[in-house]
């Protein structure tokens, strides 16, 4: 969402008065000596405010040097309050394009509502507002989210733009890499983080691969460089999760094992305080997926190299791990549990027949989705190595439902930015040969909408890949593509 400033926490009457309120809950003492109900507005969503539509109306027309100085600031300062408060980001008579990228960028990749970050998407906010014009964070920030809004406008003023933003990230962030301090600050390892993201924008086609794999690659060496030390601090601890999760996309995707440096950046973080308050808050498991979750990614690895000769130790390998997969599960606290409901079915799901999953936050919905796919990962490695008939029809069962339940849970994402954490399982989905030709399509469907909603070029390519797989494949009747 566009960042507004710190607003008031006063409640709606006060507010209204324009009068100080002392932000007391359930009830402030001004309402509760008045005899009034007393009521408070969500302070996430006041803070940050969807202006997409008018984003998307602005750009519909070719935007050149006039028309921007036309455009009028989207970003809405908060005036319901007497009370001081920091002033709104944007606070020029007319937004430049910068600011309306600025501004995309916040609306499409930063609402963190219902995740265990927080505060992530206002600390970003305060480091954009805070930077100059020409710093590290504010010129990152900016290249995405016009990188973002050519993709859905296609305008080429906003892409050229972005090029050039992107173009002094990379040489700010050299000056920043060549400092031995300012290399370990989180602001840098943020800055790379950023650049992963402009990558995906940007990946139309597989040769765009080496540049999103160097970005990612950076980042595992800054973890390695910041040490135990990052740990200290919660926001080492989100980068890394964030970084974590791409340099396993990359060991997935080449079929290589886990890096070292991740592995003893890994064993640090669990070591760590900000883990055990993590644990102690239930933002974190009991016990760590991550270490399951490298032993596939080797496991993997071994397979497509040639390394394990006994068929049967591979087998072991993957029950052992799918095991303990099952273990993760079960020790899970109630409040990382989802219901199932069953209601009438959109005609777009009718293969999914009206169920729904209600997860307790977007957080739990991606944790439970990374379980899924490591299960079916293992499930594709049983079914190549085993050779009993009831083996292999448990597991291709396994299969199918673990990639429906992640269709199923779509419904949980879809419009928040959490729906780009989607776009490899739903890859996945549509690219397993088990599934039902349906099931298969509705993932590619879900990959494009992606793409046009945010504008994440990775996501098309995704989707066209795997529709290229569906060639072949003989649709059931009545199913479209």
């Amino acid at each position: 969402m566009v960042f507004c400033g710190k607003p008031s926490k006063g409640c709606q009457r006060c507010r209204r008065r324009k009068v100080k309120c002392d932000a007391t809950k359930p009830t402030c003492v001004r309402c509760q000596k008045a005899g009034e109900q007393c009521h408070y507005r969500n302070f996430d969503e006041a803070i940050f405010r969807n202006q997409t539509s008018e984003v998307v109306r602005k750009f519909k027309r070719p935007l050149d040097e006039h028309s921007v100085a036309e455009l009028q600031p989207l970003a809405v300062m908060s005036s319901t309050s007497s009370t001081a408060s920091s002033p709104a980001m944007y606070s020029m008579p007319s937004a430049s394009v910068y600011d309306i990228g600025a501004n995309f960028f916040f609306d499409k990749f930063m609402s963190e509502k219902g995740t265990f970050f927080g505060d992530y998407s206002s600390w970003l906010g305060q480091l954009y507002s805070g930077a100059t014009s020409s710093g590290l964070i504010r010129t990152v920030i900016e290249a995405v989210g016009l990188s973002a809004l050519f993709n859905v406008s296609l305008d080429l003023g906003v892409q050229i733009k972005s090029s050039e933003q992107y173009s002094k990230t990379l040489a700010a962030l050299k000056l920043a890499l060549d400092d031995p301090e300012q290399a370990k600050s989180d602001d840098t390892l943020l800055a790379i983080t950023l650049l992963i993201l402009f990558e995906m924008l940007n990946f139309r086609t597989w040769q765009r691969h080496r540049f999103w794999e160097a970005h990612v690659n950076a980042a595992l060496a800054l973890l390695e460089l910041r040490g135990q030390d990052q740990f200290q601090r919660q926001r080492g601890g989100q980068l890394y999760i964030q970084v974590r999760s791409q340099i396993l996309l990359v060991c997935m995707q080449k079929r290589v094992v886990v890096p070292r440096a991740l592995v003893q950046t890994t064993y640090d973080f669990h070591g760590s305080l900000v883990r055990q308050l993590w644990q102690k808050s239930r933002v974190a498991t009991p016990s760590s997926i991550t270490e399951i979750c490298f032993r596939v990614v080797n496991l993997r690895a071994a397979l497509c190299q040639g390394q394990v000769t006994d068929w049967k130790v591979l087998q072991n390998a993957a029950i052992d791990i799918d095991n303990d997969l099952e273990s993760w599960k079960a020790g899970l606290p109630s409040s990382w549990k989802y219901s199932i409901i069953h209601g009438p079915a959109k005609v777009s799901e009718e293969l999914l027949q009206g169920v729904r999953h209600i997860y307790p936050t977007l957080w739990v919905a991606e944790a439970w989705n990374n379980w899924r796919i490591l299960r079916l990962l293992v499930k594709q490695m049983m079914l190549e190595v085993s050779v009993d008939p009831h083996e292999i029809a448990s597991s291709q069962d396994a299969a199918r439902q673990l990639c429906t339940d992640v269709c199923i849970s779509v419904s949980s994402f879809t419009g928040s930015p959490s729906f780009i954490s989607l776009m490899h399982p739903l890859y996945l989905v549509a690219l397993e040969s088990l599934n039902p030709y349906g099931l298969r399509v509705f993932a590619i469907e879900q990959l494009r909408c992606i793409d046009a909603s945010f504008g994440v070029r990775q996501a098309r390519l995704l989707a066209d890949t795997a529709e290229s797989s569906l060639l072949d494949t003989v649709p059931e009747p009545g199913v479209r593509i």
